[in-house]
């Protein structure tokens, strides 16, 4: 173990790799302290349109800042369009699933008439798969709303 251990450490690649690595070491914990500390004035951050105040940039970071979920809810409405869009999708999807879940079950009584094990197996996954998209919509209606 300790032979191989040895090998490793005169190997060239893991020189320069242990060295890489204590770089960026060396550099995070330089780094870090840096942006660390406490902002005292925030920078305002203003929609480019409406010159309305979105929030604070409490790190001084150009393209990032921080806003609370209250002024988000406050000037975009909150998620109320999506959760309707969301509803609306999941309703006719569950429809949709019980249409197919139909078409499974007409496609295996078609099966058994024939007597045709192939068109009974496929009339039967059409059916499953049928039920599952409706009950991936139940559990949303469920769960979600």
């Amino acid at each position: 173990m300790f032979g191989s251990m040895l090998k490793l450490r005169n190997d060239k690649r893991f020189k320069i790799a242990f060295a890489t690595l204590a770089v960026m070491f060396v550099f995070m914990t330089m780094a870090v302290p840096a942006f660390a500390g406490t902002v005292d004035n925030p920078t305002p951050v203003y929609d480019a349109k409406t010159f309305d105040l979105l929030g604070y940039d409490t790190n001084n970071t150009p393209g990032t800042w921080e806003m609370s979920i209250a002024d988000f809810n406050k000037k975009f409405g909150g998620t109320n369009k999506l959760d309707t869009v969301i509803s609306w999708i999941a309703a006719w999807a569950g429809k949709i699933g019980l249409v197919i879940a139909f078409f499974g079950a007409l496609q295996t009584a078609m099966g058994f008439m024939n007597d045709d094990a192939d068109a009974k197996v496929r009339g039967l996954k059409t059916m499953a798969s049928g039920f599952m998209v409706w009950g991936v919509c139940q559990v949303y209606k469920t769960f979600f709303v």
